[in-house]
């Protein structure tokens, strides 16, 4: 159940990485449901494979290389991965620069989800899987193995790196504007003060939202008094004295109790108020501010703080760059129905007519 587990693990770091506390219901539901899509996806393509092992074990597998991407696949589909290595590859070498040759030593395979009884072919080695669903084009398949080659990238991530940002996207216009839209999203409804007050345009509060201030103590540099109490209810444990301390910060508001359960918690429990998708969408900022290089820059100093480095790989300041992201972001607010002048006028005007027939009636009489 190898290709099983890879799989789903694949589809959770995609589809649920933003983090649950600062999501609405709706979002909530929505992403519980790409995420059942990707396990369906992920069993049917596994029972695929078994039947694969069972009624064709020597079926062979097309190639289709683009640069230093290689996608393997049955020859019934050799066309769909040719057109998919070919518009992902500059999107990688874009993102990643010189070390999207690194994609080279990995092997990706190909997995179209028709039905149980339908082969997918047996790679002879290690592959990375990239399943889409029987009605996916082209650029389905693309943007899926792009995705895919952007979890074999994190690898190589340093601790720090990995732990701010599990997964740097590959650059997609179509992709990146859908995740700012999400964020926007996020920016309105986050109940985390930082983040709102970012969203009405304190800078500070965003690179207090990400997590680019401080971080020796994540309760007091990124969160507010008013988080402290709500973080510390969600976050904490169930053992006596946590539920002492809990019941002190919850009811009496004690913020010195609501530390106290939060200094006490792990590391990896206090992440920054803005979710894993807002801070992926301000490194595809940063790498397109940055051009050709900047991918490198980030990686080239892993002790450096995390501020520094993006501002070293987009070119600019970190504010800057965080303005930038913000202006982005903040211009895919819905858009409000306008009435022209003359209509509004002609709708007024109507009221009045049917406001004196009405007067007029026998009714007020």
């Amino acid at each position: 159940m190898s290709e099983l587990r890879a799989a789903l693990a694949l589809g959770v770091a995609l589809l649920a990485a933003p983090t649950l506390r600062a999501q609405t219901i709706p979002e909530l539901r929505a992403r519980i449901a790409r995420l059942v899509e990707a396990q369906n996806l992920a069993v049917t393509a596994q029972h695929r494979l078994d039947s694969a092992r069972s009624m064709a074990p020597n079926l062979q597998l097309d190639t289709a290389r683009h640069a230093g991407l290689t996608l393997l696949v049955i020859p019934r589909d050799a066309g769909l991965a040719r057109e998919a290595v070919a518009e992902a590859w500059p999107a990688l070498e874009r993102t990643y620069g010189t070390h999207a040759a690194e994609l080279a030593r990995t092997d990706f395979h190909l997995i179209v989800s028709r039905g149980p009884d339908t082969p997918t072919g047996l790679p002879r080695g290690p592959v990375v899987p990239v399943i889409v669903a029987t009605d996916a084009n082209g650029h389905d398949v693309a943007r899926r193995l792009s995705l895919s080659a952007g979890q074999v990238m994190s690898q190589a991530f340093d601790t720090a790196l990995h732990r701010w940002i599990q997964t740097i996207y590959p650059l997609d216009p179509r992709f990146d504007e859908q995740r700012r839209r999400d964020v926007y999203e996020e920016l309105v409804t986050s109940p985390w003060l930082a983040v709102r007050r970012c969203f009405t345009g304190d800078i500070a509060r965003c690179r207090q939202g990400f997590g680019l201030t401080g971080g020796a103590d994540p309760a007091t540099d990124w969160y507010a008094p008013e988080d402290r109490l709500r973080l510390a209810f969600e976050r904490s444990g169930g053992t006596n004295g946590q539920l002492a301390l809990r019941k002190s910060c919850a009811e009496a508001h004690r913020d010195a109790d609501c530390l106290l359960l939060l200094r006490g918690l792990p590391r990896d429990r206090l992440d920054p108020p803005f979710t894993t998708t807002a801070r992926a969408t301000l490194v595809s900022t940063v790498l397109e501010l940055g051009g050709p290089g900047a991918y490198d820059r980030l990686l080239a100093n892993p002790r450096a703080p995390l501020a520094d480095r993006l501002a070293a790989a987009a070119g600019v300041s970190t504010d800057s760059a965080i303005a930038v992201w913000r202006n982005r972001v903040t211009a895919l607010a819905p858009t409000s129905a306008k009435v022209p002048a003359r209509s509004a006028w002609a709708a007024f005007g109507w009221a009045l007519v049917f406001g004196v027939l009405a007067l007029r009636s026998s009714r007020w009489r």
